[in-house]
């Protein structure tokens, strides 16, 4: 694999496969008896947020005058999804039923306040489902995330994702995992408001580099890699699994302290329930994007639109693999499309 490391950098060596420690450090097998139950998950995830939230940042402005006191930084009061909007079966607001007391409804009118009435000066990023602005609401920083209709995906697709999302990131805490602040379903608009992470994603670390953001090191990829590896590890050790279905690169977030966050969980679903539907599966990984998700994919699931934990672990590998070689898990050259995991098995053959 030398012609994948940096030139004039020696590789870093692997931790051997069996160097375990006590959770939450280490990436071994989990037994029974420390995978927590879904009601301990539930009755934590109210004391775990914060009035500020885990991984926000605090903001402060001559203009604003002092900041209040934590009871005046309170979010929303848990709400279910407004009733303005219809309620059916497939809708957002059906599935926000399911999701936990401890994720609330931020009124619109705040969100708009937020983001300028969502500025192109306070976009931070783009992705297949939407646009992420930065927001300063109630003295706190955060992103908010606004889902939006375009040609080329159903937009029953998107409600879809903003519902999985609210109910998975309600449910699940972890300090590898993204901090969900909220969201807001009210007159036609759906957002999912986060707490702001001021180091982009791992992403633009590996191959957006400028003064600010310096070229990461070997011992920060590796801590970036095995911090994503525990929130897979925690999605998948209870009964039954979580599948993220869409790991990449893009998703695996940075704080202050370069600790990652894996967030996007709008593909997300239970491994019981992810082969039930592998049409819609399918239709999804073709209109949400082009290549590159597909390279994160493995063919049986490009195949079949079959999600299961495999899934996950193959899309983790080429996370691994483009933060090691520093390259793009996928290339264009001319019509040609030429992806990492590719590379490597050329190279294998050789």
């Amino acid at each position: 694999l030398s012609f994948l490391c940096f030139p004039g950098h020696p590789p870093a060596p692997f931790l051997p496969p069996s160097a375990t420690a006590p959770r939450p450090n280490s990436i071994s097998a989990p037994s029974e008896a420390a995978a927590p139950s879904p009601q301990k998950l539930h009755s934590s995830a109210s004391t775990l947020l914060s009035p500020a939230f885990p991984g926000s940042q605090t903001h402060s402005d001559p203009e604003l005058g002092p900041v209040p006191s934590p009871a005046a930084l309170q979010p929303p009061l848990p709400s279910p999804a407004p009733s303005c909007i219809k309620r059916s079966p497939d809708s957002p607001a059906s599935l926000l039923q399911g999701a936990h007391s401890s994720s609330f409804c931020w009124p619109l009118h705040e969100i708009c306040q937020g983001t300028h009435d969502f500025s192109e000066e306070l976009k931070i990023g783009e992705g297949g489902f939407g646009c992420v602005y930065r927001a300063v609401m109630r003295n706190t920083v955060y992103a908010v995330k606004r889902l939006k209709e375009e040609a080329d995906v159903e937009w029953t697709t998107v409600q879809q994702s903003f519902g999985t999302e609210v109910e998975q990131l309600s449910r699940f805490r972890h300090p590898n995992i993204v901090d969900f602040a909220g969201y807001c379903a009210q007159s036609g608009f759906y957002c999912l408001v986060y707490g702001f992470l001021p180091n982009g994603s791992l992403e633009d670390r590996l191959h957006v580099q400028t003064q600010a953001w310096p070229p990461l090191s070997w011992p920060q990829r590796l801590g970036i890699l095995l911090g994503t590896a525990r929130a897979i590890q925690f999605l998948h050790q209870d009964s039954p699994s979580l599948v993220h279905g869409d790991v990449k690169s893009s998703n695996v977030l940075l704080d202050e302290r370069l600790m990652p966050k894996l967030g996007d969980f709008g593909l997300a679903r239970l491994s019981r329930f992810a082969g039930a539907n592998p049409s819609r599966s399918s239709a999804v990984a073709r209109t949400r994007t082009v290549c590159g998700t597909l390279a994160y994919l493995p063919e049986e699931y490009v195949k079949t639109g079959r999600l299961a934990v495999e899934t996950d672990t193959f899309s983790f590998g080429v996370v691994v693999l483009e933060t090691l070689a520093g390259q793009r898990a996928v290339r264009m050259h001319g019509a040609q499309t030429k992806y990492l995991v590719s590379l490597l098995r050329r190279g294998r053959e050789r």
